[in-house]
């Protein structure tokens, strides 16, 4: 197990922010393989950071264990013994240090892989650094999704979502909470907004005192249209954060609000 820590270490600050649920994806023989396969990675290129290290600068790093005592550790935790290496302080001392060395060298190596993939934009422009959740992407707006996006845009997110129930709701994407296997479990809005349809035939007197109080520019109701039968407008929901869960959601719209323009008058 304790060779399984530096693909686990690795993996978890890799996975970490936006997709911290991913560290958990798959079944658990497949996460198993990805932490192997992942720790042998790790090992490889520590070994390999440490071999230039001592190359390149005048002061080297070194450590007292030889290929040996790593070999023998193996065939006597293999043999269920206790490894010849921990029969001294000395050399225990010394397999702490490497082991730990190794440990945060994975998460640092984990921690600046997310940070450089994200800082570049690499996983917008190569499909093969994406990761599993095409929510983010598809809720983010990028040259992909957006034909009138260029690098120093920047964009809010509005969604539109109609529920099983037939209710409209509108607002500022604030997060959408994913499961393991990065399905929607929920969507959080901001400054959100309920749609209601009232007839002019049924809801007459309503009509008239939803209009008395837009008059009075009540900033909580908004006209969204009027027709000869209808009368369609929103009203905010109280709260800082709305949430609609999975089981309600019907279909969702998504549109990109550039703010960019914005940020650069109050610049000025």
């Amino acid at each position: 197990m304790v060779f399984l820590f530096p693909g686990i270490l690795f993996r978890r600050a890799f996975f970490s922010g936006d997709f911290n649920k991913h560290f958990e994806s798959g079944n658990t023989f497949e996460r198993l393989l990805w932490n192997m396969l992942t720790s042998i990675l790790m090992l490889v290129a520590f070994c390999l950071s440490i071999h230039f290290y001592n190359i390149i600068f005048s002061y080297k790093i070194e450590f007292a264990l030889q290929i040996n005592d790593i070999t023998d550790t193996f065939i006597c935790i293999y043999e269920n013994k206790l490894p010849t290496i921990f029969i001294s302080e000395t050399r225990i001392i010394q397999t702490i240090k490497l082991l730990l060395s190794i440990y945060l060298f994975s998460i640092l190596l984990g921690y600046f892989a997310n940070r450089i993939i994200f800082y570049l934009g690499l996983e917008k422009r190569f499909s093969v650094f994406q990761f599993q959740n095409s929510w983010h992407y598809l809720t983010n707006s990028n040259k992909q999704n957006n034909i009138s996006h260029s690098i120093k845009d920047i964009y809010y997110t509005k969604v539109d979502i109609k529920t099983e129930a037939g209710e409209l709701f509108t607002g500022k994407l604030h997060v959408i909470s994913y499961d393991k296997e990065s399905k929607i479990e929920a969507i959080t809005l901001q400054d959100a907004y309920k749609f209601s349809r009232l007839t002019f035939a049924d809801d007459s007197d309503k009509i008239d005192d939803i209009k008395a109080a837009i008059n009075d520019k009540d900033p909580h109701i908004i006209l969204h249209s009027e027709t000869k039968n209808n009368f369609i407008y929103r009203k905010r929901i109280k709260g800082d954060l709305f949430t609609i869960f999975n089981n309600d959601l019907e279909n969702i719209s998504i549109t990109y609000i550039k703010i960019s323009n914005f940020y650069q008058k109050f610049q000025k």
